[in-house]
């Protein structure tokens, strides 16, 4: 008698599904999101240094570069509150005395 309950629990699937994996920002890229996504921004040796910040008004906050070798990564998320558009990412070097006025374009989003 109960198992007529339980079959369309059973059909749904575990409770926990899996989180999607971030997506990639390599240097230079353009790339589509939604509110809420994940990035991981990915740079080569010579790209960037561990501790350097990647920043964007779009984020819900800074990313930091560490080394994962033989990349350094940053995960970095849009906020939900994020309106549709295309905004810069850029990468702040860790040892800038006024931050701001050393930032280097990184790559761009367009919130969707």
């Amino acid at each position: 008698m109960a198992l007529p309950l339980l079959l369309p629990l059973l059909a749904v699937g575990p409770a926990s599904a899996a989180e999607p994996a971030p997506l990639p920002l390599p240097l230079g890229s353009v790339r589509s999101v939604h509110p809420g996504d994940t990035l991981t921004v990915t740079a080569a040796s010579g790209q960037a240094v561990n501790g350097d910040t990647i920043n964007s008004p779009v984020l819900q906050k800074a990313g930091r570069m560490r080394m994962t070798a033989p990349r350094l990564t940053a995960a970095v998320t849009i906020a939900c509150d994020a309106r549709p558009g295309t905004y810069p990412l850029t990468l702040t070097s860790a040892g800038a005395a006024r931050p701001a006025e050393h930032a280097a374009p990184w790559a761009h989003v367009r919130v969707e």
